[in-house]
């Protein structure tokens, strides 16, 4: 985006006439960072206030971390201008800008701050207080837990008649030996038991318990309201379950995590499930569809990081292996657990750690090109391994025009990175243009290579495009 890249430069010139053009003040590229957020990171005050007078938002919060202007200003780092950041702050709160709100971590601006004039002007003590990240005099603040500590939460997919209702009806009443709890979310359709659409009608309750542990949640219309019913019963469940039968895109439900605090603070997104019917799929995925139609059960498979194929007792071994094929030619890197009657071994299903940061889920192989480079959908998989380092800001432009162009075309991204100037091994994942990404605690593997992986999967793809795009991030 020009604006946002005229901020970057401080290109005060060009900046001052996209804005008599009639340029939104506000506008943001894919992650939701607005040419306030860019200026306040590089630390360019000047910029700063072309955009504060042009009416940007001063409170406008990112997408994948939930970081205002201020939260990028407080930042002390090697990028850009310090003492310019420092400005930035200053200008910000004069202007009106709120230090108490929170970024997705649960952590004021003030956080990320040792200097002392700087925390003064967020209204924040001189030195930093070791509990200041829990800092619980906010009203509505809600305990952020360790990731490590956090609820995981498996999104189940699937076309109809794949299984899903068997699945949901054995984790809900075989022994086990795990406490799950099944939400069944408004884009569900499932009946899970008829005994239990009665105890809820008999009982009034949002939240029924069962016979050998789990529970099953039948709140309908609002997710949110869902899992504050989960978190208000105190209870530590092993894993949590939203059924979305009938969802092409369960990004909505990703979001849920990342947007909204009453959810994020005790919950984690563990990964996407997709059940597939061996005897039925292939005519689902070969379905030809009007130009711009979703094909509800290509995009699943896409989303997914794990797949179920289930009915294997139906096909013959020539047709399972067609569909395997059709399937790796959409998703390379999901695992295809083959199953009869939707019985799996849970703990290949749950805590697998897809869409946490320590997870080395990311550190397996790149897809190898499939015999089918992809499905007929124009959905597949492409792999980029880079030996060496990349340049961190080019890393970011790559990206963040990536977004902009493709966001709705790029289903997932994930990959293991290697910045120039730092030992630390990074870690990214996304759903569109949600992207997480931060160091991993742990670090590389004594003796591990240290290179670049990335996957992505999605719509149109241009491999050779994005082969170069990362290449020209290379120091």
């Amino acid at each position: 985006m020009e604006l946002l890249s005229a901020c970057q430069r401080g290109d005060e010139e060009t900046l001052r006439k996209l804005l008599q053009e009639g340029k939104d003040p506000s506008e943001a590229n894919g992650v939701g960072q607005t040419g306030l957020h860019v200026a306040a990171l590089w630390g360019r005050p000047a910029i700063l206030d072309m955009l504060i007078k042009a009416g940007a938002n001063l409170n406008a919060a990112n997408s994948f971390s939930g970081a205002t202007p201020l939260h990028c200003a407080a930042q002390e780092n090697e990028r850009g201008d310090g003492r310019g950041r420092i400005e930035c702050v200053l200008k910000l709160i004069a202007a009106g800008a709120d230090p108490s709100i929170r970024d997705m971590r649960g952590r004021k601006p003030a956080f990320y701050s040792r200097n002392a004039d700087v925390r003064a002007a967020l209204g924040a003590p001189p030195e930093p207080e070791e509990d200041e990240e829990e800092d619980e005099e906010e009203e509505d603040d809600e305990e952020f837990l360790p990731d490590s500590e956090k609820t995981p939460v498996t999104i189940v997919t699937g076309f109809l008649g794949a299984g899903k209702t068997t699945l949901i009806n054995y984790i809900l009443h075989e022994r086990h030996g795990k406490k799950i709890a099944v939400v069944e979310n408004e884009f569900g359709a499932v009946d899970i038991d008829s005994s239990l659409v009665t105890a809820n009608l008999q009982a009034k309750e949002d939240v029924i318990s069962m016979d050998n542990g789990c529970v099953c949640c039948t709140v309908r219309g609002d997710l949110v309201k869902a899992f504050k019913s989960l978190a208000e019963r105190n209870e530590k469940y092993d894993a949590v379950i939203i059924e979305t039968t009938g969802m092409a895109d369960p990004a909505p439900v990703a979001f849920t995590f990342n947007t909204q605090r009453e959810v994020g603070a005790k919950f984690r997104i563990d990964a996407i499930l997709c059940l597939v019917d061996a005897k039925h799929i292939q005519q689902h995925l070969d379905d030809v569809r009007e130009a711009g139609v979703i094909n509800e059960a290509v995009n699943q498979i896409a989303f997914a990081d794990k797949i179920l194929l289930n009915k294997i007792d139906l096909v013959s071994q020539e047709e399972k292996s067609t569909v395997r094929r059709s399937i790796k030619s959409i998703n390379a890197t999901a695992q295809i657990i083959e199953t009869e009657r939707s019985r799996a071994n849970l703990d290949l299903l749950l805590g697998i750690g897809s869409f946490s940061l320590e997870s080395h889920d990311h550190d397996g192989p790149t897809p190898k090109k499939p015999k089918r480079s992809a499905h007929l959908s124009g959905v597949s998989s492409v792999g980029v391994e880079i030996d060496g380092e990349l340049d961190e800001q080019k890393f970011n432009i790559f990206m963040t025009k990536l977004l902009q162009e493709k966001a709705r075309d790029l289903y997932r991204s994930k990959g293991v990175l290697k910045f120039h100037g730092s030992d630390d091994k990074f870690v990214f994942h996304g759903v569109h243009e949600q992207i997480a990404f931060g160091p991993v605690e742990d670090g590389w593997n004594e003796g591990e290579k240290k290179k670049v992986k990335v996957v992505f999967i999605g719509r149109n793809l241009d491999k050779e495009a994005l082969h170069k795009g990362l290449e020209a991030c290379k120091v």
